[in-house]
Order: C-alpha cells, then structure tokens, then sequence
C-alpha cells in the first residue's frame, strides 16, 4: 500500500496517530498481504468522492485511495518539496520551451476501475475543467482551486501517451500543485457530477460501498498500475463526529487511525499514556492559522505587540531581542513547529527554507522568559504575563490569556499614572 495516501497528517498539532497492529511488520520486515485498516472520518462526505468540488480535507482524506494524480510526493519523505516529486500516472516529466511547458509522459497499462484504459484525454479534460475553458465538455458545480491554473494557458494532448502544460511564464510551483492531494486526475468518460455519489478512479482501492452517515468501504484493486500493491485487502473510514467518542474508539482498537488535525495535545498525551502501543509521530503540515485581532484597542495598538503575536513573525522578532517564539509557544500549547520559507530566486517557488523548533515550555521556565521579553521591549507592554502549564490537560484557551492581557496592560497603566 501507497502510505503516502493513508497516513494522516494532524494539523493543529502535526502528529500522526497510528495504532501498531499486534504482527505487524518492522523495519526491513517484508510485508505481508492482506488485512484491513480502519480509519476514523469526523463528518460525512460533504461533496461525496467530488475532491475537484471540495476546498476541505473532509472529502480529500476519505476519497484519495480511489484516484491517481499525475504526480505526488514521496510518501517516504515527511517534508513536501520539489526534491520530494515522484511519479504515478506520469512516468516522467520535462520542462520544455525555456520552462513554458511542462511535458508529462503517462505510464502505460494503467486502467480506470471500469477497464477503460487511462490517456492524455483524461488529463486534458481535467484541467479544461478545472479551468473552466470555453471548450471544457463539463462543469463543476463548485471550483475552490480554479486560481491554481490562471496561469496555464493551454493542455494539449499531443498523443495518448504524452500531455502538455502551456504556461503563460514559467512557474516551478505547478508541480508542487499537481503533486497536491487536491488535484486527482479524472475520468473523461464519466460525468463530474457523478463523483458527488459514487468513485470511478485509477488509484489502489475501489469503493465497495459508501453507507451514508455510517461508514466509507474499499477493496483492494487487484488491475492496480503499480505491480503487487496495494498490500492491504481493504480500507474502512468510520464516521465518528464526536471528538470524544472519537478518541474513545482509537483507545479502544476500534479505528487505527487518527483523523488528520484530531488529535490536540492533552488528548495525545493521555492516548500515549493509557496504550502504549500508539505511534505519534510530529510531521510538516500546509495548514495556515490566523489571529486577528483589533488594532484600534491596547495592547494590540503597539506595533511590537502584534509583531510578537504573529506565530510566523513572532520567531524572527524574538530572535532579534534575543528569545524564541513565546507566543507560538503559546498558541499551540508548547508543540509548535513553525517553518520560516526564505526568499528564494525564480518565479513561483524558492528552493530554500529556514526551520527553527520550538521547544516545549513549562510554566515556570515559560513566566521567566515572557519577563526577559517584557524587559528588553520596554516596560509597559505586559506581553505574556503568565504561560499556562501546557502539561495540563485543560490548559486555558489562548483566547482568554490574550484577552487577559488587554485588562492586565490597562491595570499597569492606570497604577502607574496615579499619584
């Protein structure tokens, strides 16, 4: 089996949860065939198998197993970067014409679930979707990645093996997109619309049957392009919304895994403690979070207050007054990670990145550093003025703390203005 397809990526946190099976093969174990995998979904597919219709993980994580991208990134590798690219419906790729056209060549023997062998109509009609060109044979119902491609001015099947991207300028970053989970490639001889019930895909599994409200079933595509694979003889996703019960049932062996972004940290620790057997394993993730806040009112009306705040410009701040990123600290209860990119050179994607970690804090150590920022920003701003224990399992919200901030600057104020 493909795990880059299967392994869940947590956003909040960035842990993946699996359950280690009682036989299952180490590393450098050959593996062996058969089995299923249970996999916990937290809602119903909102837009059934319709990835294409979807700006949600919701239907990406539950409808992967059925399709095939042209292109995807390693599953060995826990970073996603241009280096990380392998094939799967595309054998190889090439830039061509000064970087203005990217070449796929498709693999050959790959077959839809129906039989209907796998060309370059498929890919072209595709992308003629996607990007709503005036010949396109079809239309989506709703097109959240439809900005992805406003810079491919044509895809051309040149014959039923070889397909080509017309750009516009040249754009590296397209392929990082078409590596993306996102982006499937879909059937020309099927209706879009029909994907919103059902799934006629290349990838590994083949829907068995999707029980509304209940469960999603696979089973194993024994004409799979890739020889031998996939390992598993099914896949289940079970429908749990709640939170709890969810974590109940990972507890309890009912699921093997974790949904992606489910898994905040006091739950985990209390997972980690009460089976053993878990694996948690911290991964990058392209989940953005966002604090807004009001500017018009303190302490939010200091410049230096919302530099601080910012999980991603809060690492660079800090570093300039000699700390790490108390507030991303903060914000993700001591297990942030947060990834810098730096300016690259070319158009569309930098080839280098600058990471730095963020330790995990404790309340005491956490207090003292919030002190040493207070000092070297100038007295007055209050900025952190206590670190929850992140090792509790109810830590306070950081929406609290950061609105005790605002009533705690305004008390220092006000004292040190009375006579």
């Amino acid at each position: 089996m493909r795990q880059s397809r299967f392994v869940p990526v947590a956003g909040w946190l960035s842990l993946v949860v699996l359950v280690v099976l009682a036989g299952s093969p180490t590393l450098g174990q050959a593996p062996k065939y058969g089995g299923g995998l249970t996999l916990r979904l937290r809602e119903d597919l909102p837009q059934g198998f319709a990835i294409h219709e979807t700006a949600t993980i919701s239907t990406m994580w539950p409808a992967m197993p059925c399709f095939s991208n042209l292109v995807l990134f390693d599953p060995l590798k826990t970073t996603h970067r241009m280096d990380a690219i392998v094939g799967e419906l595309a054998e190889r790729w090439s830039w061509q014409d000064n970087d203005r056209s990217l070449v796929f060549f498709l693999r050959t023997g790959a077959r839809w679930h129906d039989g209907t062998p796998v060309s370059s109509k498929d890919v072209k009609f595709t992308f003629d979707l996607l990007r709503e060109t005036p010949d396109a044979s079809a239309r989506l119902r709703i097109n959240p990645r439809r900005d992805w491609y406003t810079n491919v001015e044509a895809v051309e099947a040149v014959d039923p093996q070889t397909v080509v991207f017309r750009l516009r300028r040249p754009q590296p970053s397209l392929l990082l997109m078409l590596a993306s989970g996102y982006t499937p490639i879909y059937a020309a001889h099927v209706p879009p619309a029909s994907y919103r019930t059902g799934c006629v895909g290349t990838g590994p599994f083949r829907l068995k049957e999707w029980r509304k409200g209940e469960f999603v079933e696979y089973v194993k595509n024994p004409d799979y392009f890739v020889k031998g694979r996939p390992y598993l003889a099914g896949l289940r996703y079970l429908i749990i919304g709640e939170r709890g019960t969810a974590t109940a049932a990972l507890q309890a062996g009912r699921v093997d895994t974790a949904f992606p972004g489910q898994t905040p940290k006091p739950i985990a620790e209390r997972l980690r403690k009460a089976v053993p057997q878990l694996v948690m394993t911290p991964v990058n993730t392209s989940v953005i979070d966002h604090l807004v806040v009001n500017t018009k009112k303190p302490p939010f009306d200091n410049a230096k207050v919302r530099l601080l705040t910012n999980p991603y410009t809060a690492g660079a701040a800090c570093r300039r007054c000699g700390s790490t990123s108390d507030v991303c600290m903060l914000l993700f209860a001591g297990a942030g990670h947060p990834n810098v990119p730096s300016q690259g050179r070319g158009p569309g994607l930098g080839p280098g990145r600058r990471e730095f970690t963020v330790p995990e804090l404790s309340a005491s150590n956490g207090r003292d550093r919030a002190k040493s920022l207070n000092r070297r920003l100038g007295r007055g701003l209050g900025l952190l003025p206590m670190v929850p224990d992140f090792r509790s399992s109810n830590p306070r919200s950081s929406a609290k703390l950061l609105g005790d901030l605002s009533t705690e600057n305004r008390g220092r104020s006000e004292r040190r203005r009375s006579p």
